[in-house]
């Protein structure tokens, strides 16, 4: 998602989703499909509601901005066709052009050339790759979250240390709690990117920076 898809609505949050498909043929469009269900429409949780503007990213690469229309409501157990128990009905407030670099997959090449221009070491922990440390690819801002599938915004990391590692900076910032100067505690859902980055660079710097005094 690039600034000018994130600036033309008020996001109040982003999501991935391998099965969104509101476009389909009418005739192939049964009740169910007229409905978004997700665990966050939980209307004990708070998230989202009627009004909810959400950004949805598929795997295939394209994005959707919606509006929930409607209160969610929890459908029934003997439903089995559903993993989340609540839905609520949306509108298509605007489909984006599917762009190669939105998709998810990485291409093969992508990773060669991202494996070359790390020499074939992790990016955080500086540590060669071979068949007993194995790589994975690691989008550096969150697909899921408008980060594009290309090489400035890749890392190939370690795949059962450094990945993980960041993995698990990111989601406790995720959910991370501020409190004000009344006493009022405040969840973030919704990251900011830019102090965020920096967030991540600082805890990366600290675990470089210790790999090399060990």
């Amino acid at each position: 998602m690039n600034k000018e898809d994130e600036n033309k609505y008020d996001i109040d949050y982003f999501t991935t989703s391998t099965s969104f498909k509101p476009n389909k043929p009418e005739k192939l469009i049964t009740n169910s499909d007229k409905y978004y269900h997700h665990k966050n429409l939980d209307p004990s949780k708070g998230l989202w509601g009627n009004g909810t503007i959400l950004y949805v990213r598929n795997s295939d690469g394209k994005d959707y901005a919606i509006k929930f229309i409607e209160r969610a409501e929890k459908i029934s157990n003997n439903d089995i066709n559903y993993k989340w128990r609540y839905r609520a009905k949306f509108i298509v407030l605007e489909e984006f052009p599917k762009k190669k670099e939105r998709a998810r997959n990485i291409p093969a090449k992508l990773k060669q050339d991202l494996l070359l221009k790390q020499d074939n070491k992790c990016w955080l922990c500086n540590d060669t790759f071979n068949s007993e440390n194995t790589f994975e690819i690691d989008h550096i801002i969150e697909w899921s979250k408008g980060g594009l599938t290309e090489i400035d915004n890749l890392q190939a990391l370690c795949k059962n240390s450094c990945h993980w590692i960041k993995t698990l900076a990111l989601k406790k910032e995720k959910n991370m709690e501020v409190v004000d100067n009344n006493g009022l505690r405040y969840n973030f859902t919704k990251i900011d990117y830019e102090n965020s980055n920096l967030f991540l660079i600082n805890l990366i710097n600290k675990i470089k920076k210790n790999h090399n005094e060990q």
